[in-house]
C-alpha cells in the first residue's frame, strides 16, 4: 500500500527535528512543570489571572539566572584568555608544547567558545522576552477589584511629582515600564570601563584614568615656554602656530573654537561614551557621581540631573523647583544642537533633554532605537505635566526651544506600532537595527511593545502551516486555508527551532487564557485563535519525539476542543506499553480532558484519514505478485508479506489497531470497542477482498 498521508506528515516531522539535532533540555520539563503547576484549566478568572502573572515571573527568574551564568562564565573565560604572559615562566614550559597540538587546541577552543557565545546570547534573548511581559502584561490586565492609587497630598519633591504623573497617565505607566526594561536589558552588558578601555588606551597615559587634559596642558607650557610668553595665553592673540585651547576650564573649546590635543581627546570622549551608558543604562545618580569622581571629572555629574529612572532607585530633591527643571530641560537641548564636540556628548544631553536625533546617531540595536524613543516621550510628557502644574508663571522660560517627541512621532496608542513597523519595514534607514528587527525573538518582543502580539501568534500560525504543508497535507498542523504569514518569514520560528517554539506556544497559552478572563474572545475570530494554536501542536509534537510523552497531555490541554484530542491522538498513538498507557490516561485526567472522549474519539481519527487516502488507486496499492518473469512450471512467485511491500503493515493500519488497545486500556469501552472493531473491521474487510480472490487464483497462473 502507499503510504498515507498522516505517515508523510508525521514522517517529515521526524526529519525535521532531527536533522536540527535540538535536544530536549531541562528548561522543557521545568517550564512544563511549573505550567502544570499554574492549573489553568481549573482555576476561576481571578485566580487564573494570578496564576499567569506569578508564572510569568518564574519563567523570568529562571532565564535571567540562566542568562546571567552563562554571561559570567563567558567573562571569566575571556579574563583567563586575556592573561599575559609571565615573565617568571621558563621558556621550557612556555614552548614545550607542540605546534600542531597547539592549533588543534586553540581551534577547539574557538568552537567552544563560539557555541558558549550562542547559548549566553540565545538565553539572553529569551530572558528579555519574559522580562518585557512580566512589566507589561499586569498593566494590561490589572485586577479588576484593585482600587487604583491615588495621592492625596499636594506634591513636594520631585519623587512625589514623578510619582502622581506615572499614577495620571496610563500610557506613562507602559512607556515606564518599556523604558525600565531597556535599560535593565542594557545593564546585563560589557562593563562600563570595558567599553572606553579602546579610548583610554589612545588616551596615552598609562593606567591612569584621572587628570584631564595632561597633553593639553603640556603643549599649553611647551608654547609658553618656547615662546617666552610669561602670561596667560590669549585665545584671540596672533597664535598661528598654536591651535589648541589656551585654557583648560570645561566650556573652553566650545568659547574659544579651538580643540584638544588628540590623546586628550580620546580621553574626552572616554568620559562622555561612560556617561552615556551609565544615562542608557539606568545608573543612579549616586552611581554616575561616583564615577566621575574617580576621573577628577566630578563637574560633569552636577550637570546630569537624571530623572527618577534609575534601576535601583534615585536620590529625591525635596524642594523641586519646577520652572528651574523646565529650563534645565531646554538648556540640555540648546547643548545637543548648538554646543558639543563629539556624538557622544550630544546623546549624552540628548537623553536629558528627550532628543532622538541625536541618540540615534550613536544607536547600534534594535534596543537603542527604542529608547531613543522611548526615553523621549517619556520626558516630553513629564515637561508638558509639568508646566500645567505651574500654570501661566512659567512662560518667560518656554521662549528656549524644547523637543516636543509627541508632536513629532504622534499621539494615541498607534505610536508604538508605527515605530515597531518603520523598524521591520524594508525601507529602514537602518540596516543592521532592520535586521535585528526581524529576527524572531525581536519581532516577537516588537510585538508585545506595540501589544499586537495577537496578530504576531496568527502570523506564526500561518507560517508553521505553510512549512508543514509545503510537501502535503499535514493533519498535525493543517492549512485552514487563511493563506500564508504577512512580512519577513525570518521574524517567524521554525518547527526546527525548539527554543523558539518553547517560547511563543508558552507565549500563546497565557495570552490566550488571558483573553479569555477578559471575554475578549467574543471579538477573536475562532479561526484565527485555532490558527494561532499551531505553535502548540508543533511543540506537542516536538515533546514526542524528545519522549516526554507526560508533558503531552498538558499542553494538548491547553488547544481548543476543536482539536484537543486529535493532536492528542496523534501524538502517543505510538504508545504501547501499558504502564505507560495508563501513565497517560491518568495524566489526561489530571489536566481536565476527558478520557472517554479522548478513547472514542482516537479511532476517529485514524479512520478518516484512511477515507481520505481511498482516492489511490487500488492497483496501486496492492502489489502481490513479483515483477520476474513468469516460470513454465511454477507461474510468477508471490511477494513475502505482500500486504505490505516492507513486510509489515502500513504505519497507518498500525495506528488504527492500536486506537483499539488504547479502547481497551480504559475502563467500560467494551461497547465502543465493539463499535469501532465492526467499522475496522468491515474496511480492513472491503479493502483486502480482491487481495484474497487472487491469492485463490494464484495456483491456476
Amino acid at each position: 500500500m502507499t503510504r498515507t498521508m498522516l505517515d508523510e506528515d508525521m514522517a517529515r516531522l521526524e526529519d525535521t527535528y532531527r536533522q536540527s539535532r535540538i535536544q530536549a533540555g531541562p528548561e522543557v520539563e521545568e517550564f512544563g512543570r511549573w505550567l502544570d503547576e499554574c492549573g489553568l484549566t481549573h482555576a476561576t478568572p481571578d485566580q487564573k489571572r494570578d496564576r499567569i502573572l506569578k508564572l510569568v515571573g518564574r519563567y523570568d527568574d529562571y532565564t535571567q539566572e540562566k542568562a546571567s551564568v552563562l554571561t559570567e562564565r563567558r567573562r571569566l573565560e575571556k579574563l583567563a584568555r586575556g592573561r599575559r604572559w609571565d615573565p617568571n615562566q621558563s621558556s621550557d614550559d612556555a614552548n614545550d608544547m607542540e605546534m600542531d597540538e597547539a592549533d588543534g587546541a586553540d581551534r577547539a577552543d574557538r568552537a567552544d567558545r563560539a557555541d558558549d557565545v550562542d547559548e549566553a546570547t540565545k538565553w539572553s534573548s529569551e530572558a528579555q522576552t519574559w522580562g518585557l511581559l512580566s512589566r507589561l502584561l499586569p498593566l494590561r490586565h490589572p485586577d479588576p477589584s484593585a482600587k487604583p492609587p491615588r495621592s492625596t497630598q499636594t506634591p513636594q519633591s520631585r519623587k512625589e511629582y514623578w510619582d502622581e504623573f506615572i499614577l495620571s497617565d496610563s500610557v506613562a505607566q507602559e512607556r515606564k515600564a518599556v523604558l525600565e526594561w531597556l535599560q535593565s536589558t542594557a545593564s546585563t552588558g560589557p562593563d562600563i570601563d570595558e567599553l572606553v578601555h579602546e579610548f583610554q588606551q589612545k588616551a596615552d597615559r598609562g593606567d591612569l584614568v584621572a587628570h584631564g587634559w595632561l597633553h593639553t596642558r603640556e603643549a599649553i607650557k611647551l608654547h609658553k615656554s618656547v615662546n617666552a610668553i610669561p602670561h596667560v595665553l590669549e585665545p584671540n592673540s596672533n597664535m598661528s602656530d598654536f591651535s589648541y585651547v589656551t585654557q583648560l576650564d570645561p566650556d573652553a573649546m566650545t568659547r574659544q573654537g579651538r580643540k584638544l590635543e588628540p590623546h586628550d581627546e580620546y580621553f574626552e570622549r572616554a568620559i562622555w561614551v561612560g556617561c552615556y551608558h551609565l544615562l542608557r543604562r539606568g545608573t543612579s545618580l549616586d552611581e554616575i557621581r561616583d564615577w566621575c569622581l574617580e576621573r577628577t571629572e566630578v563637574w560633569r555629574a552636577a550637570t546630569i540631573s537624571a530623572l527618577p529612572l534609575a534601576t535601583v532607585g534615585d536620590e529625591d530633591l525635596p524642594n523641586f523647583d519646577l520652572p528651574s527643571f523646565i529650563l534645565w530641560r531646554r538648556m540640555c537641548y540648546a547643548l545637543v544642537k548648538s554646543g558639543g564636540t563629539d556624538d557622544w556628548e550630544r546623546a549624552t544631553y540628548g537623553i536629558l533633554s528627550g532628543d532622538i536625533d541625536s541618540v540615534l546617531a550613536v544607536c547600534k540595536t534594535w534596543d537603542d532605537y527604542v529608547f531613543a524613543h522611548y526615553n523621549a516621550l517619556l520626558r516630553t510628557q513629564f515637561d508638558s505635566y509639568l508646566i500645567k502644574q505651574c500654570g501661566p508663571g512659567i512662560a518667560s522660560s518656554q521662549f528656549l526651544p524644547s523637543f516636543d517627541a509627541v508632536q513629532y512621532l504622534g499621539d494615541g496608542p498607534n505610536i508604538a506600532r508605527k515605530l515597531i513597523s518603520q523598524l521591520e519595514s524594508e525601507g529602514s534607514h537602518f540596516k543592521q537595527i532592520n535586521k535585528e528587527a526581524n529576527t524572531a525573538a525581536k519581532a516577537l518582543q516588537g510585538a508585545i511593545i506595540a501589544d499586537t502580539l495577537d496578530s504576531y501568534i496568527y502570523q506564526q500560525g500561518l507560517a508553521l502551516s505553510a512549512e508543514a504543508n509545503q510537501e502535503g497535507k499535514s493533519y498535525l498542523i493543517p492549512d485552514y486555508g487563511y493563506g500564508s504569514s504577512e512580512g519577513n518569514i525570518l521574524k517567524y520560528n521554525k518547527m526546527s527551532e525548539h527554543d523558539g517554539l518553547r517560547v511563543i506556544t508558552h507565549v500563546v497559552i497565557m495570552i490566550n487564557a488571558l483573553e479569555s478572563i477578559a471575554q475578549k474572545g467574543k471579538d477573536f475570530l475562532p479561526g484565527r485563535r485555532i490558527v494561532g494554536e499551531h505553535a502548540i501542536a508543533a511543540y506537542v509534537s516536538f515533546l514526542r519525539l524528545a519522549q516526554l510523552e507526560l508533558l503531552i497531555p498538558l499542553y494538548c490541554a491547553q488547544l481548543s476542543e476543536s482539536r484537543q484530542y486529535e493532536t492528542l491522538s496523534l501524538n502517543i498513538i505510538h504508545v504501547r506499553d501499558r504502564e505507560e498507557q495508563l501513565a497517560l490516561l491518568n495524566q489526561i485526567r489530571r489536566v481536565g480532558m476527558d478520557i472517554k472522549t479522548f478513547l472514542r474519539e482516537q479511532p476517529q481519527h485514524f479512520l478518516k484519514q484512511l477515507e481520505d487516502s481511498q482516492d489511490a488507486p487500488a492497483e496501486s496499492r496492492f502489489r502481490i505478485l513479483k515483477h520476474s518473469p513468469p516460470q513454465l512450471l511454477d507461474g510468477r512467485g508471490i511477494v513475502p508479506d505482500f500486504i505490505g511491500d516492507d513486510g509489515r503493515n502500513e504505519v497507518v493500519h498500525e495506528n488504527l489497531i492500536r486506537s483499539m488497545e488504547w479502547l481497551f486500556a480504559g475502563e467500560g469501552n467494551l461497547l465502543e470497542a465493539c463499535e469501532f472493531g465492526i467499522k475496522i473491521y468491515k474496511y480492513f474487510l472491503s479493502e483486502f477482498t480482491h487481495l484474497f480472490l487472487l491469492c485463490s487464483l494464484q495456483p491456476q497462473i
